[in-house]
Formats: structure tokens, sequence, C-alpha cells
């Protein structure tokens, strides 16, 4: 008798237990599950905050640049815009100047021209140092000093234009157009992406060094940006998608048994200018070389 209560209490101690375990288990994954539809819902609510915030942040990064093409107007060209007036080094006063805008119909305050002023891609614009005047660092077309420091431009630079200008080019020379300089950049990159926004890229590299040295004066704007007054046709190459290339011609007697090389740019000349035919996979499609 004692051996089989014995008994029936193990079992009923086993099938409890097995119970007991199999709730737990139950309630552990009830739980788990839960934790992973808060996770999921969460998740997804965050990204869709995420993306509203993107949004907004799109919209306001694309107001901020509508407001400082405005302030590139104002700043350059047109200062009556915002019925201002620039003194004789480009500087405006920056009360005058968000009052200005504002009256206009646009919304500044200081923080946005602030903002406008450090995030600017190319970094146009300049405070003084109380930051009571602003002006614009280079590219205007109004008369003003912006108090430029002449300085010697490394050997070669770079402009980019549209090909639609290239025939002008050739045959006139870089020219400041509307602005007081022509505007010159030390790397490729740059110089494309100005080409680009008049349509098809063209490449010209110009030979600084040599203008330079021929009395030309050069200048470097507090962005970066090179200024010259202009550049006469023989200075520069031509490079464009065909990888047609137009080089000034080595200071040496050419040789006409000697192929034409394109040589490390230093021992070129500014002397004149020949064509070079295009090149397919580095040799040249015909045989002339001028």
């Amino acid at each position: 008798g004692a051996c089989y209560n014995n008994w029936i209490l193990y079992y009923n101690l086993t099938v409890n237990s097995n119970v007991l375990f199999i709730s737990c288990y139950n309630l552990l994954q009830v739980f788990l599950s839960h934790i992973f539809v808060f996770m999921r819902t969460r998740n997804m609510r965050e990204k869709e905050l995420h993306r509203k915030q993107m949004i907004l942040w799109g919209g306001y990064m694309k107001s901020l640049d509508k407001l400082s093409k405005f302030i590139s107007l104002v700043l350059r060209h047109k200062p009556d815009a915002a019925g201002i007036t620039l003194d004789e080094h480009g500087w405006a006063n920056v009360d005058e100047l968000l009052a200005g805008v504002n009256h206009s119909g646009r919304k500044i305050n200081m923080e946005i021209l602030e903002e406008i002023v450090k995030t600017d891609s190319k970094q146009r614009y300049s405070f003084n140092q109380d930051k009571t005047l602003i002006r614009a660092n280079q590219g205007h077309s109004v008369l003003v000093d912006v108090e430029l420091k002449e300085q010697e431009p490394p050997e070669f630079l770079y402009h980019g234009t549209a090909a639609g200008f290239l025939k002008s080019i050739e045959a006139e020379g870089l020219k400041p157009m509307s602005r007081l300089y022509v505007h010159l950049s030390n790397d490729v990159g740059t110089a494309l992406t100005v080409g680009k926004r008049h349509g098809e890229a063209v490449l010209l590299k110009v030979c600084s060094g040599d203008m330079y040295r021929d009395g030309e004066k050069f200048y470097l704007s507090e962005n970066g940006v090179w200024l010259t007054k202009k550049v006469d046709s023989r200075y520069f190459v031509i490079i464009n998608d065909s990888c047609e290339l137009k080089v000034c011609i080595t200071k040496k007697p050419w040789n006409p048994t000697v192929p034409l090389a394109l040589p490390a740019a230093p021992e070129l000349s500014a002397l004149c200018v020949i064509r070079v035919p295009a090149l397919k996979g580095g040799k040249n499609v015909s045989g002339n070389n001028a």
C-alpha cells in the first residue's frame, strides 16, 4: 500500500510539473510574440517618423537653397532687389539685408542667414568679425573691390564651360562677360560641375603659370576660386568628351619626323596652339599630327 501511494504521489508530481512547464512555455511564447509585435510596430513608426523628417528636412534645405540664390543675386548683381546698397568693398548691412529679404515676401532671420553662410556648398558668403556686415566672396557684376590679394597661381588651373560657347571662346578667349573676373578652379571636378550648368560640359586647362610669368595678374578669393581678368585663347588646353585636345606647343623646335606625344604639362608653353587627332584606346585615329 505504501508503495502504491508513493507511486501515485510521484505520478501526480510529474504530471503537474509537466503541466506547469508547458504553461510557462506557452506564457513565454505569448510574451515573446508581444515583444516582437511591439518592436516591429516601433520600428515601423520610427521609419515613418524618419521618412517624414527627411521630407521636412528636404523641404527646409530647398527653402534655404532658394533663399541663398536670392541673397546671391542681391549681394553680387542686384542689391536693389532687396532695397539695399553695397559699399565700395561689397559689404551689405546685415540688418538691412534681413529686412529687405523679408520685405520681398521671403522669410529669413539671423539664424537662417548664419545657416546659409555656414552650409553653402561653395562658401559664397562671408561675415565680418562681429557679423554686422556680409558680402559675397566673388562673382560680382556690380563694380566693387572685395580686397582681393594678388597671388601666384598653380602652374595649371581649370575652367568648365558648355560646348555651345566653345566656338566663341576659341576665337576670343575667356572673358568675364557680366562679371568682374574669369573664374578658374584648381580641380577638374569643380570646373566640370560649373560647365554642366549650361549643357554638355567642356573642360579648359589653363596655362596659368605661363600667364603669370607673362605679366597677367591672379587673385584667390576667400572661398578658393582663382580669378583673373581674361584668358587669351593661346593660354588654354581644350579637352572634350571625344578626347580631342588642343595643346600648347613645346618651347623646343618641333621635329615633324618625331611623333607628337602629350608630355607632362610643365614642359608646355603658351606660345601657340595646335590640334592633336582624337585618341581611341591610346592610339591615334589618324596619322596627321597637325
